[in-house]
């Protein structure tokens, strides 16, 4: 139902966040779990074209969007913990491709 997908994509948000936190990214998502949404939206740890990042994250199997100049995932049921590894690990190779 409803409310196990939702945990579900909270502990991939979870998994994701860390991860990309310990790197230096930033995140939007609510400390407070009333406020959270099926969206993870982060920033990476300086300025950069987060267009060009996300297109980068796409070639490497990372679906994501980019409307407002944050990363925006939105992972659902299918998606499994076993990525999280992946996604951070894949955006942080995006960002440092564009910066490095």
């Amino acid at each position: 139902g409803v409310q196990h997908i939702f945990a579900h994509v909270q502990r991939w948000h979870d998994h994701v966040e860390t991860a990309l936190l310990s790197q230096g990214w930033t995140s939007a998502r609510s400390q407070h779990q009333a406020g959270r949404s099926a969206i993870l939206s982060v920033q990476p740890p300086r300025p950069c074209a987060v267009g060009a990042l996300v297109a980068k994250a796409l070639e490497l199997g990372i679906c994501c969007a980019s409307p407002d100049g944050w990363v925006r995932l939105s992972p659902h049921w299918p998606n499994s913990l076993d990525e999280c590894t992946f996604v951070a690990q894949g955006l942080q190779a995006a960002y440092d491709s564009l910066t490095t």
